[in-house]
């Protein structure tokens, strides 16, 4: 897999996610790719700012996650709204990403309410 947040070629697609503004592709080794909008975080980038390519979506801690990524651990489903979005790995836990400003992400409440821009680890899920 590419290192987390680099330009990549996206190989095979096996799903596609989205929100209103901004798009997930998984690829086949399971590696999330996102693209589009991403001023409260949502593509799960540093930047903050739009991507109009697709790039390696970041997990907490800088981390990709795919086929040669942490642990081997796969995305599985992702989908997304116009400021936030969610993923699914295979290992059943939920990732989240995006504006957090009323707590819609599930990270609870020691989570700052603020933008979050990488995906992270909803607790007890």
């Amino acid at each position: 897999a590419a290192a987390a947040g680099a330009a990549a070629n996206v190989g095979q697609i096996v799903a596609v996610g989205a929100g209103s503004f901004c798009t997930f592709l998984i690829a086949s080794d399971g590696s999330l790719f996102s693209q589009g909008d991403n001023r409260q975080g949502q593509l799960g980038l540093p930047e903050g700012a739009g991507q109009s390519f697709a790039k390696v979506a970041t997990f907490a801690g800088g981390k990709s996650i795919g086929g040669g990524g942490e642990r081997g651990v796969v995305v599985k489903a992702t989908g997304g709204h116009m400021s936030y979005a969610f993923v699914c790995l295979a290992d059943g836990s939920l990732w989240a990403a995006g504006d957090n400003h009323h707590r819609m992400l599930g990270l609870g409440a020691q989570a700052p309410r603020s933008d979050v821009f990488a995906f992270t680890r909803v607790p007890g899920l």
